[in-house]
């Protein structure tokens, strides 16, 4: 609602650090295009956008400490 906030890059910073991948809801309201959004957030939090549906995006960013099945990203196991 306010924006791309300090706040929201350091709640999606912190969220990528222990889930690696995050889904991410924009508002409706919103005059910025969500691929254009999901750029921003993916630069400012050094991520990748795995995908852009609609008001949603997923963002992706690998974290070696966290244990996975396999050398696959989440995405695709």
């Amino acid at each position: 609602h306010q924006g791309l906030t300090p706040a929201v890059f350091k709640s999606l910073d912190d969220a990528l650090r222990t889930r690696e991948l995050v889904k991410v809801q924009f508002a409706r309201t919103v005059d910025v295009p969500a691929r254009d959004a999901a750029n921003a957030l993916a630069t400012a939090t050094a991520s990748e956008v795995v995908q852009v549906i609609g008001k949603t995006a997923t963002l992706y960013r690998h974290n070696r400490e966290l244990s996975r099945k396999g050398d696959t990203p989440p995405w695709r196991a």
